[in-house]
């Protein structure tokens, strides 16, 4: 049996790792000084937020994503 990223999902929520997919949206949060003024630390360019995605310690090691 293939090891599955836990997934929680109520009628009006879904919780679950990030994918790839979602980069174009965590790039524009992520890049946005205001926005990272209150989630804590300084405003991320393409490529940091890319790599903020990973949840493993090698995260930093994975490619810088095309774009």
């Amino acid at each position: 049996m293939p090891d599955a990223e836990p997934e929680l999902e109520t009628p009006r929520l879904k919780l679950r790792q990030f994918c790839e997919a979602d980069l174009d949206a965590w790039a524009r949060i992520t890049s946005d000084a205001e926005v990272m003024r209150y989630v804590g630390g300084n405003a991320l360019d393409r490529d940091d937020a890319w790599r903020s995605l990973g949840v493993q310690p090698e995260a930093a090691d994975l490619p810088v994503a095309e774009h």
